[in-house]
């Protein structure tokens, strides 16, 4: 909730989002586990890769699949994402 000033509340990641995010991950078959950080001001993720591809374009495929699913879940929830440039971090 802003103060009319353009102020936005900041979005909260929880532990229970990143439990519910792993879940979908695995269910999903993707190798990946998501683990929640905190940042200076606003909170950050970074992504273990569980086993490696095997090969690049199969690695920015299921990072891709990654990506939309982590999107998918924190947009109806109003958390923005951004990832980093090597796909294996991001933050709200």
């Amino acid at each position: 909730m802003g103060s009319g000033t353009g102020e936005h509340a900041m979005a909260i990641i929880s532990i229970n989002h990143i439990v519910d995010v792993n879940h979908l991950v695995e269910d999903a078959g993707l190798p990946y586990k998501v683990h929640l950080s905190d940042a200076c001001g606003r909170q950050s993720c970074w992504v273990e890769e569980l086993a490696a591809p095997a090969s690049d374009d199969e690695k920015a495929a299921s990072l891709t699949r990654l990506h939309d699913l982590l999107s998918g879940y924190f947009r109806p929830r109003r958390i923005t994402l951004e990832f980093a440039e090597d796909g294996m971090r991001f933050w709200a």
